[in-house]
């Protein structure tokens, strides 16, 4: 970041100053004034800038005045373009007085923004700081946005020159966020057209003006770019964050006619047969999934839509066990049932149709496989249980109930005890979940009874198992305090 490498002294100096100018024994004017001779060699300014930095950097964010604050901005704002040139710590001072300094001066974004921005440097400065300049713009859009609307087009001008022509991707995710939050909220006039180019080079597309659906063409763009067998991987997953801001921000008109390509990439990205590492879905594709959902939240038909389509799309991948992506399929479907209570109540009655041939085996193909699958299957069930209860389908528990305890009473005749953590913890759901069920009959009093006879040799039995001992132990005090069952 350029900045001087500093003598033992100098810290101490630097310690004793900025504690003065806490105890308001001395202003931050008055330490300037002791770097004059730095300043005024070209050889030795960084050096000075430095030690401001570091007094600056050790200063509470109100411990300056607004007038101190307005100054310093001006002493650094002075020095920018020298900076650029030697990569320069000048604008890590402005990032500092900026963002954390609580006495910001009022209208101060105007004459900073077109100080740093109008002038076309900002691609000058290196990586680092280039990421400290689109941090001010970013703050000065979430808490000074009036002032740089009241710029008009100048602001969108000056915007579109300082991006221009970024390479580095850890820039680029900063610019896109940027242009969603722009393209929301401030009138882009005659540059409408090359705003879109502005993205546009990194997701090649030809634009054809159409006045008020710019947004069309940004879900174009950004489907475009999904699809292209040139995207790697990891960064389809970066395109699918910025789709979750496009979706939470733009109408949701716009998005429709793309809607079937987006659904078919959360499932190329999320079920891929080389990728089975793990059950986890990336955030950046939930993020896109909810917030797909939420965009046509008011537009039922085409929940169902997504839902219906979504559970169709993973079906094959959690019937077909062998494949080893029934997990991860069940993941995808988990995080469209918490986007939407009408998704939910499409998708939670199929899972617990699936899961009950997966648990009797109806749809494994190599026998050797069949104990494997069953007992896989058998531990998804407290997770889908809660997760029914939580989006409040509780008809689809109370209806799944019976053929799963059966289901567990037969596996367990079968192959032991592999079942009975799933009993303990499907019981102990239940029962803190009984007032969801208040005047619905649960087929669960024979399992009840069993698991509390059977508790004590489990506890001797199961003596490094501790969760199994957690849940034991606390499905005895619900019923023995509480008196869920009668014995």
């Amino acid at each position: 970041m350029g900045f001087a490498v500093l003598k033992d002294e100098d810290n101490d100096i630097i310690a004793q100053y900025a504690l003065e100018i806490k105890e308001k024994k001395k202003s931050i004017l008055q330490f300037i004034e002791t770097l004059k001779e730095d300043f005024s060699n070209i050889d030795t300014q960084e050096y000075g800038l430095t030690k401001l930095f570091y007094v600056l950097q050790k200063l509470s964010n109100d411990c300056l005045e607004e007038d101190e604050v307005g100054s310093l901005l001006e002493f650094f704002l002075t020095r920018l373009e020298g900076s650029a040139l030697r990569n320069g710590c000048v604008v890590t001072g402005i990032h500092h007085l900026i963002i954390h300094s609580k006495n910001l001066p009022a209208g101060c974004e105007v004459p900073i923004f077109q100080s740093i921005y109008s002038e076309s440097t900002v691609q000058c400065f290196t990586q680092p700081v280039r990421t400290e300049l689109f941090e001010i713009l970013d703050f000065f859009l979430k808490h000074r946005r009036q002032g740089l609307k009241s710029l008009g087009s100048e602001f969108i001008l000056c915007f579109m020159r300082a991006a221009n022509g970024e390479r580095d991707p850890r820039c680029l995710l900063q610019i896109f966020q940027l242009y969603l939050d722009v393209v929301k909220d401030f009138d882009l006039g005659v540059y409408c057209e090359d705003f879109f180019e502005l993205l546009a080079v990194y997701f090649p597309l030809e634009y054809t003006p159409v006045g008020l659906f710019f947004f069309f063409y940004c879900f174009q763009l950004i489907s475009s770019k999904l699809f292209e067998e040139e995207t790697e991987e990891d960064m389809k997953v970066e395109i699918c964050g910025f789709l979750a801001k496009a979706a939470g921000t733009f109408p949701s008109a716009p998005m429709k006619p793309f809607l079937d390509d987006f659904l078919t990439v959360f499932r190329r990205l999320c079920l891929n047969p080389s990728d089975k590492t793990s059950n986890e879905i990336p955030a950046k594709i939930q993020d896109a999934i909810m917030s797909t959902l939420k965009a046509f939240d008011k537009d039922v038909e085409t929940i169902k839509s997504i839902a219906n389509t979504m559970a169709e799309n993973c079906e094959p991948f959690i019937l077909q066990a062998e494949m080893g992506l029934t997990g991860k399929a069940l993941s995808v479907l988990s995080v469209v049932s918490k986007g939407s209570k009408i998704a939910a109540e499409i998708i939670l009655p199929q899972i617990m149709f699936w899961l009950g041939n997966l648990i009797n085996a109806d749809t494994v193909n190599a026998p050797q496989n069949r104990q494997e699958i069953i007992i896989e299957a058998i531990n998804f069930l407290p997770d889908w249980l809660t997760l029914s209860i939580d989006c409040e389908c509780t008809p689809v528990v109370r209806d799944a109930l019976p053929g799963f305890i059966e289901s567990l009473k037969r596996t367990e005749e079968q192959f032991g005890g592999v079942v009975y953590p799933v009993e303990y913890k499907i019981s102990e759901i239940l029962l803190r979940q009984s007032l969801k069920f208040k005047g619905v009959a649960l087929p669960t009093k024979e399992l009840y009874e069993k698991l509390v006879w059977r508790s004590v040799t489990d506890l001797k039995k199961m003596i490094q198992n501790y969760e199994l001992q957690f849940r034991i132990l606390l499905l005895l005090l619900q019923n023995l305090i509480f008196k869920h069952w009668p014995l």
